[in-house]
Formats: structure tokens, C-alpha cells, sequence
């Protein structure tokens, strides 16, 4: 393996470890706050059919393709993979070991977001909007339009900005409000709920956290 290569895998076992280790250590934090979230996605279950219908009712053409296109920029494949490839090749040709580590972060943190909100996804088999079947829980399964919850464009694109956010807080607001957008478009196009979003979100953020307090901890080293 070359040196680069084993640079980047000693990073990423260190940044493993080091968000198994945050979110030890902030365990009470993480237990309280998914608590919190499960609380706010009950309470948000009977208003989803209502608050889709009234963000929907009157869609204009150039808001539906604004929307298209946050969605396809806003999923992991290309915008995490994007994110990440621009930082650590900035990070190389620069010469700056935290901006590698913060592409790294937004890898690690958006795939295992992914993978956790797709087995919920898959055990949950929520309708999405565009069914108009009320958001209806149908259990196991694998179909598109039965995997509605939680959204998985919600929990890559903030796992993505959480994570970059923690290693370069300067761009925390724009990559914030890139994710916020992403949440919209998916609302705005009939395939997720708002306890979709929140539920992906908070998943997405939890994960983004634990990885991007990682890397800050290891820029430190």
C-alpha cells in the first residue's frame, strides 16, 4: 500500500474510533436528544398528511425543477462523495491535514447515516406523500414507494454539513442551509413527510457530530 493510502486508512480507523469515543462520551447527550426526537416525530405523525398538502397545493414549474435539483445534489451520490473528494483533494494539494480529515468525517458520517435510516426505512415501509395514502406504516419491504421514513436525503446532507461544519466552522451556515434546502426539496416533491425529515435529520447530525468532533480532536494532535 502506498504511503498516501496508508495515510488515509490510519485516518479513517482514527476517526472511527475517535467518534465511537465522542459518542461515549456524550452518551446522556445522544440518548436525551433521540428521546427528544422520537417525542417531536409522534406529535408530528397526525399533521404530516395536512402539512403536505399545504405545501404542495400549488406547485409552480421553476420551484419543482429548483427542487429536482437540490434533491439530486443533495443526495449522497454526488453530493457527499463531491463534498468529500473536494476537501481531500484540496487537503493534499495544500498540504493541510484537516481538510483531508474533514473529507473523510463527511464519508464516514453520511454512509453510516445512510445505512441506518435505509434498515429503518426497510423495517418501517412508510407511503410516502405522493400515494396520497396518508402516510400509512406498512411494515417490511423493499419498494421505493414504501420507504418514506426516515428520508435519507436528510440524514446524508446534514451528516455531511455537521461534519464539515465541526472542522471548518466557517462554512457551517452555507453547508447548514444547503442541507435545510436538500429537507425542503424533498418536501416540496411529495417523497417524504416532515417527521421523515426531521427523523433523517437528527440521524444525519448525531452521526455528522460524533465523526466531525473527531477529526477537530485529531487536527489537534
Amino acid at each position: 500500500m502506498s504511503p498516501r493510502l496508508d495515510s488515509i486508512a490510519a485516518d479513517l480507523a482514527a476517526l472511527w474510533h475517535g467518534g465511537l469515543a465522542v459518542a461515549r462520551e456524550r452518551r446522556k447527550i445522544v440518548i436525551a436528544s433521540a428521546a427528544l426526537v422520537v417525542f417531536a416525530v409522534v406529535l408530528l405523525l397526525p399533521a404530516d398528511p395536512r402539512a403536505d398538502r399545504a405545501l404542495t397545493t400549488s406547485q409552480g414549474e421553476i420551484e419543482l425543477q429548483i427542487a429536482r435539483e437540490l434533491s439530486w445534489w443533495g443526495d449522497y451520490v454526488p453530493g457527499t462523495l463531491l463534498v468529500a473528494a473536494v476537501l481531500g483533494l484540496a487537503g493534499v494539494a495544500r498540504k493541510r491535514r484537516e481538510l483531508v480529515m474533514g473529507g473523510v468525517a463527511c464519508l464516514l458520517a453520511a454512509t453510516l447515516a445512510g445505512l441506518t435510516v435505509n434498515v429503518v426505512k426497510t423495517v418501517a415501509g412508510r407511503a410516502r406523500p405522493y400515494l396520497d395514502t396518508d402516510g400509512e406504516f406498512h411494515g417490511l419491504g423493499v419498494e421505493h414507494a414504501y420507504r418514506s421514513f426516515p428520508s435519507g436525503h436528510a440524514a446524508t446532507s446534514f451528516a455531511t454539513a455537521a461534519a464539515v461544519s465541526c472542522v471548518i466552522p466557517a462554512v457551517s451556515f452555507p453547508a447548514t442551509a444547503t442541507a435545510v434546502a436538500v429537507c425542503w426539496s424533498r418536501l416540496y416533491l411529495r417523497q417524504h413527510y416532515m417527521s421523515d425529515v426531521l427523523a433523517g435529520a437528527a440521524v444525519g447530525i448525531w452521526f455528522g457530530l460524533a465523526f466531525g468532533v473527531a477529526a477537530r480532536r485529531g487536527q489537534r494532535r
